[in-house]
């Protein structure tokens, strides 16, 4: 980095300083950016659990870092008569934003900056929009930050010891009000009225936030639940038993208290016991089941459970047929799906191409005559 000059008070020779000053160190700033963006994403694959969905970094436009000084520094400096040097009242030249999944992950990211980084100044948003009603804004944690002198002491560190770089901390929800807020040309000298709707949209945003993690500690909860549904009870034995758990006696235990519905949570739990070590994909299991609901809406977890256990055998026969005669390999899904329509070749008819119900229904009854 070139070496400083005196500051002064004179804002034409300062800002030609600040020009010079950012020019000649263009390269190095930028080269500490990807330095440091490659550090913060080798830490973030460290700790899975830590939530990060993306880690950007821009070098701030000098343009942008005078507008700032000017806005936020220059006026009162100049009044209290304070000699001053542009690039010490700009703190974000060199910028990096982590973007996270909950804002529970805020907290994590930042006590992972503290363990590997020197800590200058953390700036909490959310604390100060909170404390001035007459604002609004994006929310979000901000660190001004320093390599760390342990890591320093590394050749591909020590050229960035004491650069100075800021790191903003912000939710996927916060991420996208900081976008939008920033297309909004008029957000202080404005009408009440226009004020309120802006608030009103920032208060939204952050509802968002806090209900995108209320749904995943619910999320966790209805998988912990499913996880206590027992497989292997006496609906598998027959006719009688899963009919009484479709009235209710057999799963839930309370007299005429309807049996639950079969969702994607009970789905998974029975689907990974009769496919034990497959990977099933949330997001085909759900749209698996809402197949299967829009064909039949009244199938309980019971049920589905009776006609996997009830014709599963069966079907990983005929799988292993078409496996060795026609070189087909049957999926999970696809041995689910014939299950179904072997209990009910009317409500699941199209769970099957026409060809697949042509060969099913011709093994069916190769079997049946076997049988006599």
């Amino acid at each position: 980095m070139k070496e400083e000059t005196l500051a002064s008070l004179d804002f034409s020779h300062e800002l030609e300083e600040f020009k010079k000053f950012y020019d000649e160190n263009y390269q190095y700033h930028y080269d500490a950016l990807r330095s440091m963006h490659s550090l913060l994403e080798s830490l973030a694959l460290s700790d899975s659990r830590l939530g990060i969905e993306k880690i950007e970094y821009r070098l701030k436009v000098r343009d942008e870092c005078v507008g700032k000084f000017i806005r936020n520094y220059r006026g009162k400096l100049e009044k209290e008569k304070k000699g001053y040097s542009i690039k010490n009242h700009v703190s974000d030249i060199l910028g990096l934003r982590i973007t996270c999944q909950y804002e529970e992950d805020i907290a994590k990211v930042q006590n992972l900056i503290d363990q590997n980084f020197f800590v200058l100044e953390t700036t909490d948003k959310t604390a100060e929009l909170v404390a001035d009603e007459g604002r609004f804004g994006y929310k979000g944690l901000h660190m001004d930050l320093c390599i760390s002198e342990e890591r320093a002491k590394f050749p591909e560190y020590y050229r960035y010891k004491g650069l100075r770089f800021e790191v903003q901390i912000r939710t996927l929800i916060q991420d996208a009000w900081s976008v939008l807020d920033h297309k909004l040309k008029y957000k202080k000298s404005i009408p009440n009225d226009l004020k309120r709707r802006v608030n009103a949209l920032a208060a939204l945003f952050e509802i968002a936030d806090r209900e995108f993690s209320a749904i995943r500690d619910l999320t966790g909860e209805y998988e912990e639940r499913a996880e206590d549904y027992e497989v292997d009870i006496s609906e598998t034995e027959g006719l009688n038993a899963e009919t009484k758990l479709e009235e209710g006696s057999g799963e839930s235990g309370e007299k005429g208290k309807p049996a639950p519905i079969l969702d994607a949570f009970s789905f998974l739990r029975i689907a990974n016991h009769f496919f034990e070590g497959y990977e099933f994909p949330p997001d085909a299991a759900d749209d698996f089941v809402e197949e299967i609901l829009q064909m039949r809406p009244e199938t309980t977890r019971g049920k589905f459970n009776y006609y996997l256990r009830t014709s599963i055998s069966l079907v990983k026969r005929y799988a292993e047929e078409r496996l060795t005669k026609a070189h087909v390999n049957m999926k999970p899904f696809t041995i689910m799906r014939h299950c179904l329509f072997y209990h009910d070749d009317k409500k699941f008819r199209t769970m099957l191409t026409p060809q697949a119900r042509q060969y099913f229904n011709a093994y069916l009854l190769e079997a049946k005559n076997s049988a006599r």
